[in-house]
């Protein structure tokens, strides 16, 4: 099961139930990585930016936070500090607007 969630994946966007369950399987794949060596956690990282750049805000505002914030986390994870404070601010800003500030405390950002 993990090799298969490891597997690189191309997300489908043409189809809501598809999509979803591809970046579920996303983030799960990224959250494995994190959980490995130096090399692994670099390769959950890059992942990770693309599920969040890959995700429409203006549509899917939720779950455009939820990549962006696993991205954050991974990027802490690498060591990469600055980077993940800079994307952090915009981050609790939306979560803010949106009444959803909770996501940054589960996720240990808050």
């Amino acid at each position: 099961m993990a090799a298969d969630l490891l597997a690189p994946r191309t997300i489908p966007r043409d189809n809501g139930i598809a999509t979803m369950t591809a970046e579920l399987d996303e983030d799960s794949a990224v959250r494995l990585l994190s959980a490995g060596d130096s090399a692994d956690r670099d390769q959950a990282c890059q992942r990770a930016g693309a599920l969040a750049a890959a995700i429409d805000g203006t549509r899917r505002p939720l779950a455009a936070l939820q990549a962006q914030i696993l991205h954050i986390e991974t990027l802490a994870a690498t060591g990469r500090e600055s980077d993940a404070r800079n994307e952090l601010a915009p981050v609790a800003t939306k979560c803010a607007e949106l009444g959803l500030s909770r996501l940054l405390v589960d996720a240990g950002l808050a």
